[in-house]
């Protein structure tokens, strides 16, 4: 992988394969978006649907969900084709299991956007990697819940706001 080093400001980016070019990684915590495994598939879906609408998710991007299995046994096939998705169980798995996605450095490679869909301070070490070597970082965090320690950062920080299903949208 060849690193490019501006000597000027100290910024490190990693060569781009062509293909990446506007193509964003889309990692997605389906619980913190949506309130909870407790939520309804309905309630999951929708929460889906709002962050495909506020994430900006376009063709040719890749998109990861990660959840606890009963939760991903209720959704996975109502979510829309294409979409990567993980079974994760435990304290923090659905964080886990979209932190093992890929390392900074790939990803800095294939994609210029990373979106975090979670509001969760354990993914702060890959978005300030990721930031670190040339890429846009947006952080997207669900119904009010984002650890304090994103904030001031450098991120491009959004918040899901009302689902679609709350405004009267179909999903």
């Amino acid at each position: 992988m060849n690193r490019i080093i501006d000597l000027t400001t100290g910024t490190v980016t990693v060569e781009r394969s062509p293909d990446a070019r506007g193509r964003t990684l889309h990692l997605v915590d389906i619980e913190n978006l949506s309130g909870g495994p407790r939520r309804t598939p309905d309630e999951h879906l929708a929460a889906y649907r709002t962050y495909e609408r506020r994430a900006e998710v376009r063709p040719g991007d890749h998109v990861v969900v990660a959840a606890c299995g009963l939760v991903m046994d209720a959704l996975a096939f109502r979510l829309p084709p294409g979409i990567s998705v993980r079974k994760a169980n435990g304290v923090d798995g659905a964080d886990r299991a979209l932190l093992s996605v890929d390392t900074p450095e790939r990803i800095a490679q294939r994609y210029e956007r990373l979106v975090i869909g979670s509001g969760d301070g354990g993914f702060l070490g890959l978005a300030h990697a990721a930031q670190a070597l040339g890429v846009h970082v947006v952080m997207l965090s669900g119904r009010g819940r984002r650890s304090v320690v994103l904030s001031g950062k450098g991120f491009g920080i959004r918040t899901l706001g009302p689902l679609d299903h709350e405004l009267g949208l179909i999903v």
